[in-house]
């Protein structure tokens, strides 16, 4: 396994606080002469330096007409105004300030304290960046810096940052190695952190920190190239970055100690919460589980009633129709009630009466003729409206015998048989007799029959109620009706008067209650409506709190696997890193402070690469760009 490197953790705070330096001059002492440098350094693609150039800032704070400064540069030239210098004794010279800050520059043949070397391979095999042009294959670039800058075994802490920017027409599948890549889609912005001679200042190879953490002195990328070109890199050096880090702080065992049992016991508590938090986390699945099981129930269930809802809401007319129906039904009930009860009104009394008739009844039934009479009776009624038929008969022969006669009498004067004149005036008088007697007789055989058929007519019912009265069944009601108990109908006619009196008050009620129907049918319906209306909201809803119960579950499930992963690897860091870290420091670490002192105080003590005057507060940065490759 890999040993763990200090570069992925101090490569981002390197940065920021080298940014920040480069953003802004360090604060000192108001009364303070400050001198701020810059050295730029022009430098082949594979990093061999060509022309430094050095830029000088002398900040005139007490706003003086002189400052005085030393250097070692050549062809100094005063780059924002038009203030000279004089020269004096060795490197001393003096500007004619005038109240304002200095701006100049110079060259120098000086070797640079820290040295890059740049290596390109292709397809594993070393090769000039001039043979690398236009390429395409798998390319390695390889950044490494010596630090030449040494005292007494500590070298100063120069801390190198580099910007490499690939764009990604060219390179592609980039991977690192003491660097950390910037992509904004268009290109891979690569910023490589490396630390030349701080492992060697730390003697970290002879302790048991060394056995865990390196410290790099260079850093590479890998790529795959298409038609391989480079733009300019840029390299920023600074010697002061480990004070920037507080290092300096930490000057005693005790300190530091304290610093660790801290760190461990939070550590612990680390571990503690990751194991909580994992707990809760897999309640919280289990939880979201049940809940996108629920979730999923319920939509289905509220796709049924918005169904329901929408068969409910189609059929709503037809139930606010019947409603009215039945309203119209009602209140016809209530006009045949309030009818019912007027006719039983005189039920009761009635019933008295019809109970005292057939009482009346059951004394006559008892005085009846008998069957055999009763039939003998209807045989005499029967041969009286005989007696008329046979006297009609009898009438219309004589008056068709009579009609003979007057026929041949009438004959006889036609002929002219009869001459005499007195037998012609007999036989007239006679026809005219003749027919006055049949005219006679025709009016009473019309009388007759009239008679006859009022006869007839008359005794009708008395045939009809006789024979009634010799039909079995009747004489068998006679004598059900002389076993009848009459009370019981007076009885039944009171209760049934009863009932219909409650049956119509019980109509009015309902049919005061069918407009309470219509109305609460007619408000069921826009209920109806809206709950339809509002069951397909309620559906789109549930719908998209089980789609939303899904992803909450599939989430937690993502969120347990990952807590799960924190809280073993928050074991391990405790376990290996942590705790064998207090283990590591309890034995070498009082030497290893008194080297991170030393060596923070060389780089505090490399305030410029020429020359400043006594008393002055220096800073620099190297700039160093190598040129682009194409």
């Amino acid at each position: 396994m890999r040993k763990k490197t200090l570069s992925r953790a101090l490569a981002m705070a390197a940065s920021l606080v080298l940014c920040a330096s480069m953003a802004a001059a360090p604060v000192y002492a108001a009364d303070s002469q400050e001198k701020e440098e810059t050295v730029y350094v022009k430098a082949d693609a594979e990093g061999n330096t060509q022309t430094v150039i050095v830029s000088d800032w002398l900040k005139n704070k007490k706003k003086s007409a002189e400052i005085k400064d030393a250097t070692d540069l050549n062809d100094i030239e005063n780059v924002k105004g038009d203030e000279t210098f004089q020269k004096g004794g060795k490197h001393s010279i003096t500007w004619d300030a005038n109240g304002n800050d200095i701006y100049y520059q110079g060259k120098t043949d000086k070797e640079l304290p820290v040295s890059m070397q740049v290596t390109y391979y292709l397809d594993g095999k070393e090769i000039s960046p001039k043979d690398l042009v236009g390429k395409s294959g798998k390319v390695r670039v390889r950044y490494e810096f010596t630090n030449h800058d040494v005292h007494n075994g500590i070298y100063t802490p120069f801390t190198m940052i580099t910007a490499v920017v690939l764009p990604t027409e060219h390179f592609s599948n980039v991977k690192m190695e003491n660097a950390k890549d910037i992509s904004d889609g268009s290109k891979h912005i690569l910023m490589g952190v490396a630390f030349p001679g701080l492992s060697d200042s730390l003697k970290l190879k002879d302790s048991a920190i060394g056995q865990k953490f390196d410290i790099p002195d260079s850093f590479e990328f890998t790529a795959d190239v298409k038609n391989f070109q480079m733009t300019v890199t840029a390299t920023v050096a600074s010697a002061d970055t480990l004070s920037e880090f507080g290092l300096d702080k930490a000057d005693s065992i005790d300190e530091l100690n304290d610093s660790l049992t801290t760190l461990s016991n939070a550590s612990e508590k680390l571990v503690n919460g990751s194991g909580e938090l994992l707990s809760g986390v897999k309640e919280l699945r289990d939880a979201s589980k049940t809940l996108k099981n629920g979730t999923a129930v319920l939509n289905k269930k509220t796709k049924e009633l918005s169904k329901g809802l929408n068969t409910l809401d189609d059929k709503k007319d037809d139930l606010i129709s019947g409603a009215k129906k039945l309203s119209k039904g009602t209140k016809d009930l209530k006009a045949g009630t309030s009818e019912l009860e007027k006719k039983t009104k005189s039920l009761p009394s009635m019933m008295k009466e019809l109970a005292s008739g057939l009482e009346s009844m059951k004394s006559l039934t008892g005085s009846l003729p008998s069957q055999q009479k009763l039939q003998e009776l209807a045989s005499g009624l029967n041969s009286i409206t005989s007696s008329f038929e046979t006297i009609k008969s009898a009438n219309t022969q004589y008056s068709q015998a009579l009609q003979g006669q007057i026929d041949s009498l009438t004959a006889m004067l036609g002929r002219g048989t009869v001459t005499d004149a007195s037998d012609i005036g007999d036989i007239k008088t006679a026809i005219g007799t003749m027919q006055a007697i049949q005219g006679k007789m025709k009016d009473e055989n019309d009388t007759i029959d009239q008679q006859s058929k009022a006869l007839s007519s008359s005794l009708a019912p008395a045939k009809a109620l006789i024979q009634k009265l010799s039909d079995p069944s009747t004489q068998a009601s006679f004598k059900k009706l002389n076993s009848l108990d009459t009370r019981e109908l007076t009885t039944a006619a009171s209760s049934l008067r009863s009932a219909a009196v409650k049956l119509n008050k019980g109509a009015g009620d309902l049919s005061s209650g069918q407009s309470s129907l219509v109305s609460g049918t007619n408000q069921l319906g826009q209920g109806i409506h809206t709950a339809a209306s509002g069951g397909k909201k309620l559906s789109s809803a549930t719908g998209t709190l089980a789609s939303g119960g899904s992803k909450l579950s599939s989430g937690t499930d993502a969120l347990y696997t990952g807590a799960d992963t924190l809280n073993t690897g928050l074991i391990q860091f405790n376990q290996d890193g942590i705790k064998r870290l207090v283990n590591i420091m309890d034995h070498d670490v009082q030497n290893t402070l008194d080297r991170i002192n030393d060596t923070v105080k060389q780089g505090d003590k490399y305030q410029t690469f020429t020359k400043k005057a006594k008393g002055t507060k220096g800073s620099v940065k190297f700039m160093i760009e190598t040129e682009e490759i194409e």
